[in-house]
């Protein structure tokens, strides 16, 4: 499997800004171009707590973040999971606050391993934040199961340096600079829980080590971590910075670790299956209702045997058979202005990253920044216009609709059309009191006891007899 960390800078979409909108189609583009499973993000800057499905995008993303009566925009972290992993999962990553999130996942061999995305103060940060961070930090790590493998992605704003000697075990002979102070705290924390930093463990160029460049001295550092249990670094096939990412939008480059395990589909619960609906609204047409009239001919059964139930299921098989030949099932209709686009998209964010790598060869060359900074500035102002042409076409759509007084297609048009869809993650509190629910599995029982629960109340309600 493929794990990611990578400081977006923010997921949020503003009109104000010089990102183009839509910053999690384009993050799940990029994410998918590196084939990246999991990916834990910093800054994701949205407020609360929900969830967020990219359906050509091909990623599902969660967020954890300050509470939506907070003004402020500030910090948030999250995940972007592939969606077809998203339905192996038995619970959702689970929210600790703005600064740490946690996912547990099910593994090969019975075994299971807690990702947690971290996005650290700052260095110049007070010292009482940095304390109460690895103090929650701390919490986390204590509280995983020994027999858990452990991953730990995330943006520590720390540099840990490369003395593998002061810290043997923790860092490999690889790393990057020196050490800091923020480095030390970290690294005291991973000694203290036996981990080890994957980024130091790999002999190759600085800049596949280095994930971020500093804006005065213009010098790159590694502070975006992908950190495992030191008995589980042979899991670790490489961890390395993704220099063709181009910038995104963020000064951070993504870090990817690929490792050998693999994650375990959920095992489904016997049950009832979906029934597929019919596309009965083609019938509409003159030329569809003839077809399934000719179909139904043909697959009509010409004998009809004594028993009854022989007799049902042979009609009830060429009735299904001939509505799938004419009419078939209906299949669910995404529209959504960036998908519609995505060819066109696609080209000018690849004519982009194209500026942007010619420019990194030969970054004293001020054309080549010029040429850079307005394909840059294209992509903007290009996704805008998609848009807006995009609207202004649905909506005169709809409004014809609504004069020809078509209220069963206005009502449809206006269903389908939607774009990444924002679920709000509603957690419970166990009837204890003392776990968050979040997977279904968790859920359903106790919301049957709940129930049950109400039902013996109202039985204890006194009842009053009527005279007639």
């Amino acid at each position: 499997m493929n794990f990611g960390t990578w400081n977006v800078r923010t997921l949020l979409d503003n009109t104000d800004s010089e990102r183009p909108e839509r910053r999690t189609a384009l993050i799940a583009r990029e994410l998918g171009r590196f084939k990246i499973d999991i990916a834990a993000l910093q800054e994701t800057r949205r407020a609360g707590e929900g969830q967020l499905k990219e359906e050509k995008g091909g990623y599902t993303f969660f967020w954890k973040g300050l509470p939506e009566e907070e003004r402020r925009r500030i910090h948030g972290v999250g995940f972007a999971i592939r969606n077809d992993l998203v339905k192996h999962l038995t619970e959702a990553p689970t929210g600790i606050n703005e600064r740490l999130s946690t996912l547990r996942i099910n593994l090969a061999k019975n075994q299971q391993a807690t990702i947690i995305c971290a996005y650290a103060p700052t260095l110049d940060a007070d010292e009482d934040i940095k304390e109460n961070f690895y103090c929650q930090l701390d919490t986390i790590l204590s509280e995983i199961p020994k027999e858990d493998k452990i991953i730990l992605l995330g943006d520590f704003n720390a540099r840990v340096g490369r003395d593998s000697d002061l810290w043997p075990g923790i860092i490999g002979k690889d790393g990057v600079g020196n050490s800091n102070s923020n480095g030390i705290l970290l690294l005291t924390k991973c000694g203290e829980h036996n981990l080890v930093i994957t980024n130091t463990l790999f002999r190759q160029k600085n800049k596949l080590k280095t994930s971020w460049k500093h804006p005065r001295s213009k010098h790159w550092h590694l502070l975006d971590y992908v950190i495992t249990r030191a008995r589980d670094r042979r899991d670790v096939l490489l961890t390395r910075a993704m220099t063709g990412t181009d910038d995104c939008w963020t000064d951070h480059r993504l870090i990817r670790s690929t490792m050998a395990i693999k994650i375990v589909p959920k095992r489904r619960l016997q049950g009832r299956k979906t029934r597929r609906k019919m596309n009965t609204q083609a019938l509409q047409e003159p030329s569809k209702r003839a077809l399934l009239q000719t179909t139904l001919k043909d697959h009509l059964p010409t004998e009809h045997p004594e028993n009854v139930e022989e007799h049902w299921n042979k009609l009830k098989t060429s009735i299904i058979t001939a509505c799938e030949e004419s009419i078939g099932y209906l299949t669910k209709k995404h529209q959504d202005w960036f998908d519609d686009n995505d060819k066109e998209i696609q080209q000018l964010i690849d004519n982009k990253r194209k500026a942007f790598q010619t420019w990194q060869r030969h970054t004293n060359c001020a054309a080549k920044k010029k040429i850079y900074a307005s394909a840059k500035a294209e992509v903007q102002r290009r996704t805008r216009e998609l848009k807006n042409i995009w609207w202004t076409k649905k909506a005169e759509e709809i409004q014809h609709l609504a004069d020809t007084h078509d209220a069963q297609g206005f009502f449809k048009a206006t269903k389908i059309i939607y774009g990444p869809r924002n679920h709000g993650i509603q957690p419970l509190r166990s009837s204890d009191g003392t776990k968050i629910l979040k997977d279904k599995t968790s859920l359903w029982p106790h919301w049957s006891c709940d129930s049950a629960g109400s039902g013996s109340a109202l039985s204890n309600i006194v009842q009053l007899m009527f005279c007639p």
